[in-house]
């Protein structure tokens, strides 16, 4: 029931837009009475502790109170347990770390957040070691050339670097340090991309995600 409700209540907030998704999963019984399964068993519980805390900052956002900045910082507060854990065995750990490139830039965020990425540069310097970042595009959906589109025409430009039968790797580097030098000009966009990015990962034709549960 729990999971049904979810993958209807998911499908509704893509097709109207205005539905409270996770509000509406943070009242919902068939949630809590699943989670209380777990009671007594320490992992479950840690899991589910911050699977609510999720949720409550999402809602936040959906009435409108604005809780990017938050959920920053609950990401750089889960980052620096993990980080001391890791320490325990080499003292300055390499690590990898996936997530939307939106969170990762290396100044504040184009949502006027200092995200992950801000906090990883300092963290970075701080430590006396390097933080390289990976912005991902993509310019081919399900056969469909996407630069020009609603929502991709301020990066066109760093899409046209895409093909459509393989993966494209560029090294923006060069491209920032050429732009700081006065060597080349950008709008606005690319600078921004340029000054906040290492390298452009491009893949070949992707498709629209799907649930995975």
């Amino acid at each position: 029931e729990c999971k049904s409700k979810i993958r209807k209540w998911r499908k509704k907030e893509i097709w109207k837009g205005n539905f409270a998704y996770t509000c509406s999963l943070l009242e919902d019984q068939s949630l809590t009475a699943f989670f209380s399964y777990f009671t007594g068993n320490p992992a479950a519980e840690t899991h589910i502790e911050a699977v609510t805390t999720s949720l409550k900052i999402y809602c936040k956002n959906e009435q409108g109170k604005g809780s990017n900045q938050e959920r920053a910082y609950y990401m750089q507060s889960n980052f620096e347990q993990m980080y001391k854990k890791a320490q325990v065995k080499d003292q300055q750990p390499r690590v990898f770390i996936k997530m939307g490139s939106v969170h990762l830039s290396k100044g504040t965020s184009i949502f006027g957040v200092d995200d992950m990425g801000k906090f990883l540069e300092e963290k970075a310097a701080m430590e006396k070691t390097a933080y390289l970042n990976i912005r991902h595009l993509r310019r081919y959906r399900n056969g469909k050339d996407l630069i020009g589109k609603k929502g991709w025409t301020e990066v066109g430009l760093l899409m046209k670097l895409g093909k459509k039968d393989a993966w494209t790797l560029t090294d923006l580097r060069p491209m920032r340090e050429a732009l700081q030098k006065g060597e080349i000009q950008a709008d606005k966009h690319i600078t921004y991309e340029l000054l906040n990015f290492d390298f452009l990962l491009i893949p070949p034709n992707d498709r629209k995600s799907k649930p995975n549960f």
